[in-house]
Parts: structure tokens; C-alpha cells; sequence
């Protein structure tokens, strides 16, 4: 018994020195452990963010989504609108076609006229050969002026109706259709038009 109690006499700095290694050893534990937790809060709040991040993305991606329909369906109606105006564009380019033919017939039939000379005819009479130049280039120029005001009124009346005959431009209210104004030869010779040679067609 003495020498047991000597013994642990002898040992009791290191007992105590266990001890106090014990006690460290715990508090570390503590407070890696509170540091684990704090870490894990973190964590959580960070996948928190990151969820809220992804639904507000996955909105803003369904709201892209809807725009980009909207503008496939505005591109739809455009290029159906452009097909109209080419179709449109090659009846007025028909139009013109059959114009520029029937000058041609027109000069043809002219050119014969102007070669004709006239007997007897008197120092002061007016050659008829003018009055038919004239006559022949009003009635093209009505002609002319019927197709070139057809076509403005077809142009006029698809830009009024945008292709459907709502003539309301998609904002419900129904829009009155422009008439085109007229011009007569009239008028167009105030403007002083130069003279036709007969060597450029119709465009000239």
C-alpha cells in the first residue's frame, strides 16, 4: 500500500499533465465542432442563394422563350406581307410589260403615218400626222396613268388592311382607306416633261 502510494505520489505531475491534455484536446473538439456547424450554416445559405439564383434564371428563360415566339410569329407575318408586296410588284411589273408593248404597236403604227406625204396640201394647213401623235400619246398617257394609279391603290389598300381586310392595323379600330389622288395629263404636262424619243421604253 505505501509503496503504491508512493508510486502514484511520484506520478502525479503527469496525471495531472493527462488531465490538462485531456481538457485540451476537448475544448479544441468544441471548437472545431462549432466551427463545422458554423460552416455547415454557410453551406446551406449558399445553397439557398443558389436555388433562388436558378428559379429566378429558369423565369427569365420562359420569359425569353415567349418573346422569342412572339418575334418568330411577327417574322411569320412579315415575310407573308413581303410575298404580297412581291407579288403585287411583279403585277405592276406585268403591267408595265404590256404598257411598253403596246407603245411599241403604238410607234409602229406611228411610223408609217409620220413617212406619208400629203398632196396638195395648203402652206398653212397642220399636217394630220400631229393631231394623230397626239391623240396616241393621251390615250397612252391615260393608260399609263389608269395602271400606275390601279397599282397605288392596290399598294394603298394592303398597307390600310395589312393583308386581312381588318383595315384596323391590329388595334381594333377599323381605319378609312386613302382614295389615291388623281393626275391627269394635264397636270402632268404643267411639269414640263421632256420629249419622247422612242428609244428607251416605257421606264424612260
Amino acid at each position: 500500500m505505501a509503496g503504491r502510494l508512493n508510486m502514484l505520489y511520484r506520478d502525479r505531475h503527469a496525471h495531472a499533465r493527462t488531465c490538462l491534455l485531456i481538457k485540451r484536446e476537448a475544448r479544441m473538439s468544441q471548437e472545431a465542432w462549432g466551427r463545422s456547424m458554423n460552416a455547415s450554416d454557410l453551406t446551406r445559405l449558399e445553397v439557398m442563394s443558389l436555388r433562388t439564383t436558378i428559379l429566378g434564371q429558369q423565369a427569365v428563360i420562359t420569359e425569353l422563350q415567349a418573346a422569342d415566339s412572339r418575334r418568330q410569329a411577327a417574322i411569320t407575318e412579315l415575310l407573308a406581307a413581303d410575298r404580297g408586296r412581291q407579288a403585287q410588284f411583279i403585277e405592276v411589273l406585268k403591267l408595265l410589260k404590256r404598257l411598253q408593248n403596246q407603245m411599241t404597236v403604238f410607234e409602229s403604227q406611228e411610223g408609217p403615218a409620220k413617212g406619208l406625204a400629203q398632196p396638195d396640201a395648203p402652206e398653212d394647213a397642220v399636217p394630220e400626222t400631229t393631231n394623230t401623235t397626239s391623240v396616241t400619246n393621251a390615250q397612252l398617257q391615260e393608260m399609263i396613268d389608269q395602271g400606275v394609279t390601279a397599282a397605288l391603290a392596290a399598294r394603298d389598300a394592303d398597307r390600310n388592311t395589312n393583308g386581312d381586310d381588318s383595315h384596323n392595323s391590329g388595334t381594333g379600330v377599323r381605319r378609312t382607306e386613302r382614295t389615291a389622288r388623281e393626275c391627269t395629263y394635264t397636270d402632268f404636262l404643267k411639269y414640263q416633261p421632256l420629249n419622247f424619243k422612242g428609244t428607251e421604253g416605257v421606264a424612260g
